[in-house]
Parts: C-alpha cells; structure tokens; sequence
C-alpha cells in the first residue's frame, strides 16, 4: 500500500489519477498508437493542474518524501523544500484509509486552483497554499516521450523494421 500511495501521489501531482490511455503494465504496451497516445496525452494534460515536485515513500519516516522541487514551480513558490514530509492535501490525510478521497483531490487539480498541502519540515507542522499552474510545454513533451519509450517500443520496433525493408526493396 505504501508503494501504491507514493504513486498515487507523484501521478497525481505530475500525471492525471484517472488513466488517459490504456496500458499494459505486464507487457509494456500502451493499446494506442504512440500518436494518438501523444495526441490524448497532450490534450488531457492541457487541463490539469501541475505543482512541480518529485516524490518517493521514506520507509523510515512513513511519509511521502520531496526529493526534488522543481526550480520557477508553483512548489517553489509556494515554499516546497526538499525533505518536506507530505503529511495532508486540502484536509485529507495521507493514510491508507484515504486513498479514494485523495484520488478525487488531485483529480480536481486545474490551472489557478489552489491546494493546501500539509507538510512536516524540522518537525514542524505546515500548510502550504500552492496555487497550480498550466504545466510547462518542456516537461509536458518529456512525460510524453518517457510514455513513449517505456510502451510503444514494439511499435516503434517494428517500425524501424518496416523501413529498414523498405530500404532493401527497389
């Protein structure tokens, strides 16, 4: 569960929780062509919200850790540090209990809402309004070429194979 929520919460906050694109973890395939994935990915990403943090689960401290804040992000802003322990988002906290509850939050994620998130710094206890921003062209293109790579390689095999014999034929 602890796995499961640490990827709630970074596709959450990176990623749309409702899947845009059928995808077959077992084999690593996505059932749309990598263009009409790209095409669906950009136009669903166009809509949400983006924060701009990276996260894992710290066994340790039982909590999602930031492991990362992305430089100019709304995070930044807002005051995200590196460290911070993700302990509640607007009133939910992160317990198992909550999954559901905290699915449905970051799918409300959109462009000039604001979101509390309740963090613990120095053991302190936060609340950090961030109010979230369209995400960036640069980062919306490597989330789409990382999709691509990871699920369209036999596509993209197969391709490369196809014009290869086109290469041979006269």
């Amino acid at each position: 569960m602890k796995r499961m929520l640490t990827t709630i919460v970074t596709l959450a906050l990176l990623l749309p929780v409702v899947p845009l694109w059928a995808v077959d973890e077992e084999h690593k395939q996505c059932e749309q062509s990598a263009a009409v994935c790209a095409e669906t990915m950009k136009e669903q990403f166009s809509k949400r919200g983006w924060v701009g943090i990276n996260m894992d689960y710290d066994e340790e401290a039982h909590a999602t850790v930031i492991t990362n804040v992305v430089a100019n992000s709304p995070a930044e802003r807002a005051g995200f540090q590196k460290g911070d322990l993700l302990r509640g988002l607007n009133g939910v906290d992160y317990t198992e209990d909550n999954e559901k509850l905290l699915k449905e939050q970051y799918a409300s994620f959109q462009p000039g809402s604001v979101a509390t998130f309740k963090v613990d710094r120095d053991g302190k206890t936060l609340d950090l309004k961030v109010e979230l921003e369209s995400i960036p062209e640069a980062i919306l293109a490597q989330w789409i070429g990382q999709h691509v790579l990871e699920y369209h390689q036999a596509e993209a095999e197969l391709a490369k194979k196809k014009a290869k014999e086109a290469e041979k034929s006269p």
